[in-house]
């Protein structure tokens, strides 16, 4: 891909092209760019400087090979069968949507303070990259160790929901598969998730994250979960 960007001191507006994948999630890529290609236009808004709350707004669009969920409803119902949006698939099919992220710095040379994110897609075009998801709204506070004297560590709390277009919601309901989600009788429901993390400095330049998630109605079912995930990550540092 590529981007370009122009930075200010207190704004800084970007524009990257790419190029997309030649089928959902996979990792071969088309060509030219003149037939696919993921275009992204990112503002981002600091007025205070660099260790101030910032504002970043996204606009994207996707055009690629993609199928229509509402087209591959119709084909299946004219045909009897189960609905693939695959074989629907067209080139020149675009995907667009918007995005906007902030961050509040509250204390402690910005290493406590609160974080937020909204994302947003037509939900008409078949989930091309990353994950299933139409709809999404994230919050959460990171807490500075220094407030128990180890100024190194961090605790911090996520909070997150996703959802589905009524398209998609529809053509899943069917039996329809997507590159990560499949069903035939969804009970709808947003999907839900709760995380918690705290990043402990071990000894310099090492870093270990023991991770806590609760997820309700995992791939947007309510007859599924809850779920809950443990984990760890380490971070080396030279």
């Amino acid at each position: 891909g590529f981007m370009a960007g122009y930075i200010a001191p207190t704004w800084a507006l970007r524009y990257g092209v790419y190029l997309m994948p030649a089928y959902a999630n996979g990792q071969t890529l088309e060509w030219p760019l003149a037939r696919a290609r993921g275009e992204q236009t990112e503002l981002t808004l600091q007025p205070s400087g660099a260790d101030a709350w910032a504002l970043r707004l996204l606009a994207f669009r996707n055009i690629a090979r993609m199928g229509i969920y509402r087209d591959a409803i119709a084909m299946a119902e004219a045909t009897g069968t189960i609905p693939d949006i695959r074989a629907d698939d067209r080139d020149g099919r675009r995907k667009y949507g918007f995005g906007v992220n902030t961050e509040i710095p509250l204390a402690d040379d910005g290493e406590t303070g609160l974080f937020a994110r909204v994302g947003w897609n037509d939900g008409k075009t078949e989930s091309f990259a990353f994950t299933e998801v139409d709809r999404t709204l994230t919050a959460g506070a990171q807490l500075s160790g220094e407030h128990w004297n180890r100024k190194d560590d961090h605790l911090a709390l996520g909070l997150t929901s996703n959802g589905l277009s009524p398209d998609h919601r529809e053509y899943l309901a069917l039996g329809g598969q997507g590159f990560l989600l499949g069903d035939g009788r969804l009970d709808y429901a947003q999907e839900r998730a709760i995380e918690l993390q705290y990043r402990a400095k071990v000894i310099e330049h090492v870093e270990i994250s023991p991770d806590f998630e609760f997820i309700r109605a995992p791939g947007y079912n309510k007859d599924r979960g809850p779920a809950k995930f443990v984990g760890a990550r380490l971070h080396l540092e030279m």
